[in-house]
């Protein structure tokens, strides 16, 4: 199929017909844009940001901090310019008070639609943190409540293939940036559940239970991320805790979820071979 539009481009191009050529390379730029989407998620200072930026971007572009930071789904793709699209709602967070039927607040909801994208070509860090994320929680709450996602378009080989999903952490207590998060998981072809080297908290466990699991999700692994400079976890250590977060994934019956551990911390890292997640959760 790919080649066929490829010898129609070149005969159009030939005869003079270059808007019909345009055409056919905007369809074509279509179908090679069919990606493995990943949705990366986890608790705030868990390293989502780190890991995107450390193993597929090779470059320090997602703010990262170490208080929350991310209020934003960034959507990361690969692309021959670097370019971030950022998507507002059609219309914000409606902040009204909702009763549910026990009289208590309900989630505030989100507006339907996307308006069309603003494009900034060439950003750099601080523009995307402009974009994504917000000095104190009303500015993140804000933030989230008029911007659907930006779009971060990146020549970085390893993101052929696939659309990453940089996502607030499950555990923010601002509604609106947490929303956010629930709404990008049920796109997505796998989740990268990241968190830090310790026992899942329950929030985690619950979070994987309820809000991935039972979405139809099937297809996860779970990434502990380690510093590389923290000499506590020795390799007897690093084997223990792998094994005890595999026995608490096999209380709520996901035995067979992958479980890696990966050095992000301070440096960039050739650990993950991008081109395996999908060939490790599909057997």
């Amino acid at each position: 199929m790919k080649n066929r539009f490829k010898r129609a481009i070149a005969l159009t191009e030939q005869i003079g017909y270059d808007d019909i050529s345009e055409q056919l390379k905007n369809a074509l730029d279509a179908l090679n844009a069919d990606t493995y989407k990943i949705a990366v998620v986890g608790e705030f200072k868990a390293g989502k940001s780190s890991l995107i930026n450390r193993v597929f971007l090779k470059e320090d572009i997602l703010f990262t901090d170490i208080m929350e930071a991310t209020a934003v789904p960034t959507e990361i793709c690969y692309g021959k310019e670097r370019l971030l699209e950022v998507i507002p709602y059609l219309t914000a967070f409606d902040k009204r008070p909702h009763l549910s039927a026990n009289h208590t607040t309900a989630p505030i909801e989100m507006s339907e639609g996307e308006e069309e994208s603003l494009r900034i070509p060439e950003p750099d860090i601080e523009i995307v943190k402009a974009h994504t994320t917000g000095d104190t929680p009303e500015k993140r709450s804000e933030l989230a409540g008029k911007t659907a996602r930006v779009r971060l378009h990146w020549p970085a080989g390893n993101l052929f293939g696939l659309t990453l999903f940089d996502t607030p952490g499950i555990n923010s207590v601002n509604e609106a940036v947490i929303a956010t998060t629930y709404r990008i998981i049920p796109e997505a072809d796998l989740v990268l559940f990241v968190t830090t080297a310790k026992q899942l908290s329950n929030v985690e466990m619950e979070f994987l239970s309820n809000r991935v699991f039972s979405e139809g999700i099937t297809r996860a692994i779970t990434v502990v991320t380690s510093d590389a400079e923290d000499d506590t976890l020795s390799d007897d250590r690093k084997k223990h805790l792998l094994k005890s977060i595999q026995s608490q994934l096999a209380n709520i019956g996901r035995e067979n979820l992958p479980v890696e551990m990966v050095t992000i911390r301070n440096r960039l890292s050739d650990e993950i071979p991008t081109v395996t997640f999908k060939e490790r959760v599909d057997h």
